[in-house]
């Protein structure tokens, strides 16, 4: 019969607290939206407030070009994220 290892088995290495920290990393890839709302806010100069104008302008092809930068922005750190988990 099998023992198991749940009891402080000597045998069996620490795991890697790594996959916290590129968990953490995927958040900011998440926050990153979050900008359009900053940079509204305090007024900065910057693609979120290009976004923000752009709708209230109704410039298409500025806001079609604006989201899929932001949504290919997105996928990338979530791809870099899933790899280091490899």
């Amino acid at each position: 019969m099998q023992r198991s290892s749940a009891g402080g088995d000597p045998s069996h290495p620490a795991k890697c607290p790594a996959p916290h920290y590129y968990t953490v990393r995927h958040f900011d890839g998440v926050c990153a939206g979050g900008s359009v709302a900053t940079e509204q806010a305090f007024g900065v100069p910057g693609l979120g407030r290009t976004l923000v104008t752009a709708v209230i302008e109704r410039d298409i092809i500025v806001v079609q070009n604006l989201v899929f930068l932001y949504g290919n922005i997105f996928i990338l750190i979530n791809v870099m994220v899933d790899l280091s988990y490899a």
